[in-house]
């Protein structure tokens, strides 16, 4: 049968009931929602623009909105060099998200990510943060009151792989933890405590056992460490990566005496960054004995005005913000500025006059 298309339209546009003509093999505009459904499929090559777009369910909450009560997945996209499915949010203020995802199912997952290749350095999730005032990359936060919830877990399956790794690439300071032979490993600066008035390093820079009694080892311990006997019962400690002046480090020292009658005290090294000398407490002679040691550094910490005479805060400080930074951003700067300090120190305990040197780059002391 041949249809004359002008005609049918027409009648259609003619007829005072418009909604209740349902023409054979058309798709039926109505004038309500949801409306009649009819029966049948279209397959379409070409583009298809709607307002609104509802499967399973009338779209009222969103431009696109979805509903399966099923066992069928809710909406899968797949690509095969592409995204598959990407998400942008425009706002320039306020709580924008490119995504958002719930679950309420017990023991559920709001969002998973799953890399399937089997080789190659793969990501199951990746986040940026662009802010150049701040921001977090990543945010796990666990609000369950009362629950032993947690808001950030890392696993790995393999011996020889990390848990967790956290790396502050413009410092070079990084984090591991639950590696192959460690619960927790740090590089560069050392992990720091809030003690309330001061943020001050929490572990040892070096420690170690030194048998001067004997004349050696001189390194067991922290590893990190040499040491040398100049003279009897002087004892230099050398850390390795490490330049300490006077005021910035604390050491802790004791002797290996069956009669506990020595004492160790702490000078100014020649070479070195610590000098432990031992005496005996009656006679006052230099004698040879064990040691054991325990360095800690107090970077960061300057506390009030410095004693007549003594160097003041550098310069350096100000533009580095601790001896740490310095030391690593200009190790010949921060050395050059330590041999001075440990030189005016010398002097001091000489009781001898000195003038207290200025940084090294003469820029003065505030």
């Amino acid at each position: 049968m041949n249809i004359n298309m002008p005609t049918l339209v027409a009648a259609v546009a003619a007829s005072s009931a418009t909604s209740a003509i349902v023409a054979a093999g058309f798709v039926n505009l109505q004038d309500s929602t949801p409306g009649a459904a009819q029966t049948g499929h279209t397959n379409i090559s070409g583009y298809s623009l709607a307002g609104r777009f509802g499967a399973g369910v009338s779209p009222t909450l969103a431009r696109v909105q979805v509903k399966e009560t099923g066992g069928l997945q809710g909406v899968r996209a797949e690509s095969g060099t592409g995204v598959a499915v990407f998400g942008k949010s425009t706002a320039g203020t306020g709580l924008g998200a490119g995504g958002y995802f719930t679950t309420s199912s017990i023991g559920g997952r709001g969002i998973v990510g799953d890399a399937l290749s089997g080789t190659g350095n793969t990501v199951g999730g990746l986040f940026y943060n662009r802010s150049a005032g701040g921001g977090v990359g990543v945010w796990g936060r666990a609000i369950g009151a009362g629950g032993t919830a947690t808001g950030v877990f890392g696993e790995t399956l393999s011996a020889n792989g990390t848990a967790l790794a956290a790396t502050n690439s413009g410092s070079g300071n990084s984090m591991t933890a639950g590696t192959s032979a460690d619960s927790l490993q740090t590089v560069g600066d050392l992990p720091r405590h809030d003690y309330g008035t001061t943020t001050a390093a929490m572990v040892p820079v070096a420690y170690g056992y030194l048998a001067g009694a004997t004349g050696g080892p001189f390194h067991i311990g922290s590893g990190n460490w040499t040491g040398t006997k100049p003279a009897t019962g002087t004892y230099d400690i050398d850390i390795s990566g490490v330049s300490l002046n006077a005021g910035a480090f604390v050491v802790v020292a004791m002797t290996f005496d069956s009669s506990a009658q020595e004492l160790v005290t702490q000078a100014s090294p020649a070479s070195g960054d610590v000098r432990l000398v031992v005496r005996d407490l009656g006679s006052n002679a230099l004698e040879d004995s064990d040691l054991q040691f325990v360095v800690y550094r107090t970077s960061n910490v300057i506390a009030g005005p410095p004693p007549a005479g003594e160097p003041g805060r550098p310069k350096q400080l100000d533009r580095y913000g601790d001896y740490e930074t310095w030391q690593k951003r200009d190790p010949k700067g921060f050395e050059a500025w330590r041999r001075q300090y440990v030189a005016w120190q010398r002097e001091q305990m000489r009781s001898q006059p000195y003038e207290a040197p200025t940084d090294p780059n003469g820029e003065g002391h505030p």
